[in-house]
């Protein structure tokens, strides 16, 4: 809901820059799910929202990076 309500006080966006970084200090191949969950979540899930509440808007660029 807060997110929707930004993107609308915003105006007309031209592009999204999403960033996102959590730490799970180890290799991939020795994450649990737990961690991976906890680790992949902060940053596909707003990633997707953002996909969602922007879909209808002509965007120039959708940018994804994380660490």
């Amino acid at each position: 809901t807060a997110l929707t309500h930004l993107i609308n006080d915003i105006g007309p966006l031209t592009g999204i820059i999403h960033t996102a970084g959590t730490l799970a200090d180890t290799t991939i191949d020795h994450l649990n799910t737990d961690a991976l969950t906890t680790t992949l979540a902060p940053k596909a899930n707003p990633a997707w929202w953002l996909h969602e509440l922007t879909q209808d808007q002509d965007l120039a660029l959708f940018v994804v990076f994380s660490s």
